[in-house]
């Protein structure tokens, strides 16, 4: 079914459905209700994935343990409503509603509207092999030890050596050492946003590499 025929209803219950519980209808004297490992759950009591982060970010973070699911999920987003490009204040601003109808679309549970078909279930086209292997090109990546993301885009590279993030800030998160901007980003900071506070960490990485490389032959 088209994800824009679907109810909310309806999309509430197939995200409970992917968070565990099993749904079952009203039947005879028996109200519709959920089960999960005997635990019971009226339909009032379903958490409010289309309206709350707090019910629908730890769903999203359990199915994305799913390369395959990752992969399609990301997939989903930019078509749905990220567009080409993601970038980082576009996936912050998304809302609960937007979160689960990707969710819906990358677990199969619901079909994308408007472009065909995304997730490739029945033909995809060229395009859409293409985006799909170019994601995961990317996922792979992840785990290359040579390579950074971009804490701005969120691409990764292999540039180990330009500016990512202060080294107090590294400090307080380790994890962001595997962050450096890309040359593309650097340089949309320098010229477009020359009084951004990055400036002067950037101009420093550049120097460095510069007189790094000054006298290696064949650059």
């Amino acid at each position: 079914m088209k994800i824009s025929s679907l109810t909310p209803e309806q999309k509430t219950r197939l995200l409970a459905e992917l968070d565990g519980w099993k749904y079952y209808p009203a039947y005879e004297s028996i109200c519709s209700h959920y089960l999960d490992n005997g635990k019971l759950m009226l339909p009032q009591d379903v958490k409010l994935y289309l309206t709350s982060y707090d019910a629908i970010i730890p769903l999203v973070q359990k199915l994305l343990v799913n390369e395959q699911i990752q992969i399609r999920f990301e997939c989903a987003l930019r078509k749905i409503c990220l567009g080409d490009r993601t970038s980082i204040h576009k996936i912050v601003l998304l809302i609960p509603s937007q979160l689960c109808d990707a969710v819906l679309v990358a677990t199969g549970k619901a079909e994308p509207c408007g472009f065909g078909d995304l997730l490739g279930v029945r033909s995809m086209n060229k395009n859409m092999n293409l985006e799909i292997e170019h994601i995961k090109v990317e996922v792979k990546s992840m785990d290359d030890g040579h390579n950074v993301k971009c804490p701005r885009c969120w691409h990764w590279h292999g540039v180990n050596e330009n500016f990512g993030h202060l080294p107090e800030e590294i400090v307080a998160n380790p994890k962001l050492a595997k962050e450096k901007l890309c040359d593309n980003c650097q340089q949309i900071i320098l010229t477009d946003f020359p009084n951004h506070p990055a400036v002067p960490q950037i101009k420093a990485a550049l120097a460095a590499q510069k007189t790094k490389y000054a006298s290696a032959p064949n650059v």
